[in-house]
């Protein structure tokens, strides 16, 4: 296990020096990559192996030697599926794209690309979406498929906008750029040439930084401003040139561009020795990093200067061998294969997209009868729990009906007994009252005799008589009062408070009359009892009347029962 994980160590050391070497000598870079692929090999590590390929076919990229870049590159994909490593495969693919996009073989980098893409959206790996969209979209643009260039572009913008990566974002901006350019909308074009100029100057990336000054070069160019468009092209020449190794595969590729639009205002200039110099610059170039297509432009300028200045031999050598490069250009960009490629990218990923529809239907299918079956399940643990609680709802409510009516009954009981206790009472009271009314009468008319012999007895005798009938008449009423008022408070121990509650103006002599009418007693009676005349007792039942509110025809008795 030690020995294993030295191994794998060592890959790994081996390939961080490779990366550190990549921008400063390539030859050591090689020879890093070449050793972690051997100390892969050793411990039988696939995805090592398929990294220091990969790292290697970059290196030789580099070195601008595209076969070995190529046959790296194809060693790495044949490892790459025995790991299953489908970021790193996309990765690989995209870079053999552009292999193949440098030397403007269009057919082979968009079949790469196409098969990087769909691996790239099945993973939504969004870093290696950003340069496939775009890289796709240089492709259109070459091609002059505008409409699928910008559809690309605007794809490769939305997602560096959200990584914000401002050399990715600057790239397409110059290449939407193109696309306006290419369509003549030159407005349009410069403005985003100088945005994405600005980004490059940011972070000081002369490949994107040159390319921008030529297109915006070519905006003066195409509207016949040849001085302005020339005084960009220089300038886009200086920056070109600075392009060191680090970019060393678009490095001729955009020198030998640069060269070529020079060359191409200086013959619309007149000034054709300047035409020949940038020209043969940018056809040297292009022939030392194998360029067809940039070979093929400056041939065709260089006919053109020639036969300006009446050399119709080498002008039609010069137009030779950009009828050679021209076809083995359009060969390798065959548009019709591009298009069927796309095509077929697009069949595919339809068919993709159908089968993950079935397999979601199928799965929504799937789910609906789980979701039936645990609603029918459900449903029926609710009609069981709806069953046991009716029954003992049911039961309780017998069982509240049998309470209820014992309840009743012991209402009934209560208040038979109440009403009983009541009549007794009213009973004791009316029996009282009764009393009462006969012990007065026999007072009084002990009183009365008194009072007729009072007047034959002497002086003496009537001064005691006298003291004898006041306390007669004192005690008859105070007592009568005091033993009623209490037996009536006893039945009706409520009528005094509801009574003042609602007429508290009543006097105390006033609740007297009004308690004994709530007995239903006469007039005569209570004048009897109160030791009053019977005038007296009709005067005040009309008073009270009057402080009840009581109208002519109401019942004073009836009224005063309700209390």
């Amino acid at each position: 296990m030690v020995i294993m994980a030295d191994g794998y160590q060592k890959i790994d050391l081996y390939l961080h020096i490779s990366q550190s070497f990549k921008k400063t000598n390539i030859d050591s870079a090689i020879y890093y990559a070449e050793q972690a692929r051997v100390a892969a090999m050793l411990v039988d590590d696939d995805k090592g192996i398929a990294e220091a390929l990969f790292t290697l076919g970059k290196s030789y990229l580099r070195q601008d030697n595209s076969l070995l870049a190529r046959k790296n590159f194809f060693r790495a994909l044949e490892y790459v599926t025995k790991c299953d490593c489908k970021s790193l495969e996309a990765t690989i693919l995209l870079f053999l794209g552009r292999s193949y996009l440098y030397q403007d073989n269009y057919s082979e980098a968009i079949s790469n690309y196409l098969k990087s893409l769909r691996i790239a959206e099945e993973m939504n790996d969004i870093s290696v979406l950003s340069d496939v969209y775009d890289d796709i979209g240089l492709v259109m643009l070459f091609v002059e498929d505008f409409d699928q260039a910008e559809a690309y572009f605007g794809k490769a913008l939305a997602i560096n906008k959200h990584l914000g990566d401002k050399r990715k974002h600057a790239n397409t901006l110059r290449n939407i750029g193109f696309i306006h350019e290419r369509q003549h909308q030159f407005i349009e074009a410069k403005e985003y040439f100088i945005n994405a100029l600005y980004l490059y100057n940011e972070i000081n990336y002369y490949p994107g930084m040159s390319t921008s000054t030529i297109g915006i070069g070519n905006t003066e160019f195409l509207r016949e401003n040849y001085q302005e468009a020339l005084k960009f092209y220089l300038e886009a020449v200086e920056i070109a040139i600075k392009i060191d190794i680090r970019f060393k595969v678009s490095g001729p590729f955009i020198q030998a561009l640069a060269y070529n639009r020079l060359g191409e205002v200086y013959l619309k200039l007149g000034r054709y020795s300047k035409a020949i110099d940038a020209l043969r610059n940018a056809s040297d170039l292009s022939e030392e990093f194998g360029l067809p297509g940039r070979k093929a432009d400056a041939s065709k300028f260089l006919s053109q200067v020639y036969e300006k200045m009446g050399n119709t031999i080498l002008a039609f050598e010069y137009y030779k061998n950009y009828n050679e490069f021209s076809d083995s250009i359009i060969n390798a960009r065959n548009v019709s294969t591009i298009t069927k490629l796309e095509m077929e990218y697009q069949y595919l990923k339809k068919q993709k997209e159908k089968e993950l529809l079935d397999l979601q239907k199928k799965e929504a299918a799937k789910r609906k009868e789980l979701l039936y079956q645990f609603s029918i399940g459900i449903a029926v643990v609710i009609v069981i729990l709806l069953i046991f609680i009716l029954v003992l709802y049911r039961k309780n409510e017998r069982n509240k009906t049998k309470q209820g009516e014992l309840r009743e009954k012991n209402l009934e009981l209560e208040n038979d007994n109440l009403q009983k206790e009541l009549e007794y009472k009213n009973k004791e009271l009316t029996t009282n009252v009764m009393y009462q009314l006969k012990k007065n009468n026999f007072i009084w008319s002990i009183s009365e005799k008194l009072k007729g012999i009072i007047l034959n007895l002497k002086t003496e005798n009537k001064k005691v008589i006298k003291e004898v009938l006041k306390d007669l008449e004192s005690n008859m009423s105070k007592e009568s009062w005091e033993e009623f008022e209490y037996r009536f408070n006893d039945v009706h121990n409520e009528f005094y408070d509801n009574l003042v509650k609602e007429f508290p103006e009543l006097t105390p002599n006033e609740l007297k009359l009004s308690a004994f009418l709530k007995l239903n007693m006469t007039t005569k009676d209570i004048g009897t009892i109160t030791y009053q005349t019977t005038h007296s007792i009709t005067v005040a039942r009309h008073r009270l009347r009057t402080k009840l509110g009581l109208e002519r025809d109401d019942n004073l008795v009836s009224f005063l029962a309700k209390y």
